[in-house]
Order: C-alpha cells, then sequence, then structure tokens
C-alpha cells in the first residue's frame, strides 16, 4: 500500500503573514486542504498523513474533519525540522514503511520519497547476502527495484521459500483446521 507524508510544519514567515502559509486561503480552500485534495485523487494511495505546526494540530484535525478531506490517517506535530516532521509523520504510518525508514541501514544511505508517495531507500552495499535476509523480513510490503543482482538474489530466496512449503505442505487427510503445524514426532514418541 502507498501512503503519503506531507510535512507542512511551516509557519509562514518568509511571507509576512501572520498564519502559517499552509492556511492562506487559495479560492475557496485554504493551501493545505487544496493540496491534500489533489493528493488523496491519487489511484493506489492508501492514506495520507500531515505533520504541522504543534499548536495547529487540534485546529487542523477539525478542519480537514469539516473540509471532509478523504484518506487522512492523522495529522502530527511536526518537528524543529523537516527531516523530524517527516519521522514522526511516519511513525503513523501503518505496514513497513515507517519501519523501513526510521532504520539505519548504511551511513551512507539516501532516503527519499517519490512521486507517487512510496518511501525509497537507497544505499551501497558489497556482499547481499545479509541485506537479502533484511529485505526478506518486510515481506509483501517492499520492493528492490535495482540493481537486477539484488532484485534476483531477493526472487531467488522467495522462490526456494515458497518450493520449500509447498513441498513439506500436510497431505489432506493428515493435517486438521486447528492444527497449524505438522507433527514430525512418530508413533510412540512423546508430545513436546
Amino acid at each position: 500500500m502507498t501512503y503519503a507524508i506531507v510535512p507542512a510544519g511551516g509557519v509562514g514567515s518568509r511571507m509576512g503573514s501572520p498564519r502559517p502559509k499552509q492556511y492562506l486561503r487559495l479560492g475557496r480552500a485554504p493551501i493545505l486542504v487544496a493540496t491534500l485534495r489533489a493528493l488523496a485523487r491519487t489511484p493506489g494511495l492508501a492514506g495520507i498523513v500531515v505533520a504541522v505546526p504543534e499548536a495547529h494540530v487540534a485546529a487542523t484535525r477539525r478542519l480537514l474533519a469539516r473540509q471532509r478531506v478523504p484518506k487522512i490517517l492523522d495529522v502530527v506535530a511536526g518537528g524543529a525540522d523537516r527531516q523530524e516532521s517527516v519521522w514522526r509523520a511516519l511513525q503513523r504510518v501503518p505496514e513497513r514503511a515507517r519501519w523501513v525508514a526510521t532504520e539505519r541501514w548504511h551511513p551512507l544511505q539516501r532516503t527519499r520519497f517519490d512521486a507517487h508517495g512510496d518511501f525509497i531507500l537507497e544505499l551501497p552495499y558489497s556482499d547481499p547476502r545479509e541485506l537479502v535476509m533484511d529485505i526478506l523480513r518486510h515481506g509483501a510490503d517492499v520492493e528492490v527495484l535495482a540493481p537486477n543482482t539484488l532484485r534476483d538474489a531477493v526472487i531467488e530466496a522467495l522462490d526456494a521459500a515458497r518450493k520449500r512449503y509447498v513441498a513439506s505442505a500436510p497431505d489432506a487427510d493428515s493435517a486438521t483446521r486447528d492444527s497449524p503445524m505438522r507433527s514430525r514426532a512418530k508413533e510412540g514418541d512423546a508430545a513436546r
């Protein structure tokens, strides 16, 4: 699933307005409302988390509810800078994005959100074995985009896991609905 993080924590000091710029009107609605409505129309977008100045969290929640802005998961207090605001918003995103985004994978890692709201992580590596294991623990919630050698290594590991599970699937006669695991004990062995 795809989620969007909207860091709207600025105070509008460069505009010389007593109100933060995200609350100034753009036509009939505040800039923030118009922006979020446009973002909510993105196909495949599951939800939006907005980070605003701490003093405006409650008012922003009321505003977005009153304006019926769709797909809002939460409004959180932004941090001291954009990075902290994004980090705080990620804590409200379901699935794996928040875990991947807050993890320190490599000292030279680069992170960003793409135009679709997907979290993109880029990092150097030399031996893919440990990286493949790290990727696999996030299951179907992550995808390797490049390089193809790493993508292929993940696909191989997933194929091997699937083959193992299919090959060791219990027979319909020996498995029961209430038993999630197959027992390998032989007749006469004590149950453990």
